[in-house]
């Protein structure tokens, strides 16, 4: 992933005519990657992770995966909820906290970005302090924000 910031929001400018307002706004919004603003991804901690599979009873060989990610806020206040819409993959490699097992299983988010791939898909790339490991490839998202 990317190290410099800059860098990355510059390579998503030259792309922003194929990425929906949405998945533009969660990959370069500096306040979803600041490390002191409530809403960032940045120190925020895993929650919930639910892979679902919609289906119509009708047509139940007709599905679509659905992810739905939900996160306690770095600052503890609220639930960031991101579910991906459309989901053609998704690999979730998890390894405890070493620095503190207690505190939470996987640790804090370090660092997250989103991938534009071919043909309207896009990837969302998330690493977390264990050296854990998320990445899920999708066509939409909705984020969310819930106070506690």
């Amino acid at each position: 992933m990317w190290t410099d910031f800059d860098q990355y929001v510059e390579e998503l400018k030259s792309k922003q005519n194929l990425i929906p307002l949405q998945i533009y706004d969660l990959a370069t919004n500096i306040e979803r990657h600041e490390l002191s603003n409530p809403s960032s991804l940045h120190d925020s901690w895993l929650d919930v992770y639910t892979v679902r599979e919609i289906r119509n009873p009708e047509r139940p060989f007709e599905c679509k995966a659905l992810i739905e990610l939900r996160l306690l806020g770095q600052m503890h206040d609220r639930y960031i909820s991101i579910s991906y819409e459309n989901v053609a993959s998704h690999e979730f490699i998890g390894s405890t906290n070493g620095f503190n097992v207690t505190d939470t299983f996987h640790g804090d988010i370090l660092k997250h970005a989103i991938i534009v791939l071919d043909e309207g898909m896009f990837r969302h790339k998330l690493e977390f302090r264990s050296g854990s490991k998320l990445s899920i490839d999708f066509k939409d998202l909705e984020i969310t924000e819930e106070m506690i």
